[in-house]
């Protein structure tokens, strides 16, 4: 299994706080690029500080189509999500 993920982009959905906090956790350990989604920043904050340029953040409800609109245009403007 390649578990290389230096400058990939992942998305990762509900990543402020339980399995999607800890996937964020987990790609950003392993050198991806993360693009987290959200409704609020939360514990996500402490994740931001310490990885700076791997982690973006987009707020927003995946129940909501124009925050999902918001979430493609953001993760257009990073480059290709693998």
């Amino acid at each position: 299994m390649n578990t290389n993920f230096q400058g990939r982009l992942a998305v990762v959905t509900g990543a402020s706080s339980g399995i999607g906090l800890a996937v964020c956790d987990l790609l950003l350990q392993r050198s991806a690029r993360v693009l987290a989604f959200s409704r609020r920043l939360g514990a996500l904050a402490a994740l931001q500080a310490s990885y700076p340029e791997q982690l973006h953040w987009c707020a927003g409800d995946v129940t909501d189509i124009d925050s999902l609109h918001a979430l493609a245009e953001r993760a257009g403007r990073l480059g290709a999500v693998e």
